[in-house]
């Protein structure tokens, strides 16, 4: 038996139990997405599967994850997993850490390289046909005291598939903490709204700073009609994002967005965690918008 069926059997036991506290003994157990019954057909797109809340690809495991469809997990999932982890590693690039691929242009024409954004800057031009000869030397002759070379870069994400990916891992993060109760409430309502294609806040995420050790991927804490969720993310470095969701009969977005306006001024103290008697955590503003500024988006006002 694979580790991920084990985990799905386990679960979806689980998920059996609380839905029937929730909804009767006689209610199947719903994806937390699309709050469609699970159809227990091995080709179906609604049979149970197991997912990461926080993606793989940035250091989740299935110890923070939960059961959702198949076409659920492989459809929206997957792309916003890949805006997530591209967003975290074009932060470590633009902070001196990892390479991304660029393309340099000068007179002669184009180049294809990969570029560490380091001190001293890194140029690798790669080999191949996608590199013109005569740009090439161009480019030789441009590299000297007091040069300008200009490059484009791609990093692969827009900002509203990343803050998407964002809502959506908390969301499940609050769905494997607080199961059916959080998941049939107005305020998941209002989440699952946005994550199929509502419009959606732009101030909304925000950077935590825990000053001591967590063990856990994931923290929640409550805030009236309204969850903090708090996750890891590893790339080359490793962050902690944090998310206010609605909760219970739901909050309003434009009230959850003061959070972002006074980011600076949270302090929170959580006891218990990683083994230290207290750790201070405190805010900031969403790391990619200090660092990009979105061109456009698709408000929640």
């Amino acid at each position: 038996m694979s580790r991920q069926y084990a985990f799905v059997e386990r679960t979806l036991k689980r998920m059996s139990s609380d839905v029937a506290k929730t909804l009767g003994k006689d209610a199947m157990p719903l994806c937390p997405l699309c709050m469609e019954p699970f159809v227990l057909q091995p080709t179906s797109p609604r049979r149970p599967t197991a997912e990461h809340s926080i993606p793989s690809s940035v250091g989740g495991t299935l110890s923070t994850g939960v059961v959702t469809c198949k076409r659920c997990n492989n459809t929206d999932g997957s792309c916003e997993d890949v805006a997530l982890q591209k967003a975290m590693f074009g932060l470590d690039f633009m902070g001196g850490k990892g390479s991304i691929p660029t393309v340099i242009q000068n007179a002669s024409g184009r180049i294809a390289a990969d570029v560490e954004w380091s001190n001293p800057i890194a140029i690798r031009v790669r080999d191949g046909r996608s590199n013109n000869p005569a740009a090439f030397e161009g480019l030789r002759a441009q590299i000297k005291p007091d040069a300008t070379i200009t490059m484009s870069f791609r990093f692969g994400f827009s900002a509203e598939a990343y803050w998407r990916a964002c809502l959506r891992v908390s969301y499940l993060i609050a769905f494997a903490h607080f199961g059916y109760a959080y998941a049939l409430g107005d305020g998941a309502a209002q989440v699952r709204e946005v994550l199929d294609g509502g419009p959606i806040c732009e101030d909304l995420i925000l950077e935590a700073f825990p000053n001591g050790r967590v063990n856990s991927a994931a923290i929640i804490h409550t805030l009236g009609d309204a969850i903090l969720v708090m996750f890891r993310v590893r790339s080359p470095n490793t962050r902690w994002l944090a998310v206010p969701l609605p909760a219970g009969s739901g909050t309003d977005w434009e009230v959850l967005r003061k959070l972002y306006q006074v980011a600076h001024l949270l302090k929170m103290d959580l006891v218990g965690l990683g083994g230290n008697p207290k750790v201070a955590i405190r805010f900031a503003r969403d790391p990619v918008k200090r660092v990009w500024k979105p061109t456009s988006y698709t408000s929640c006002a």
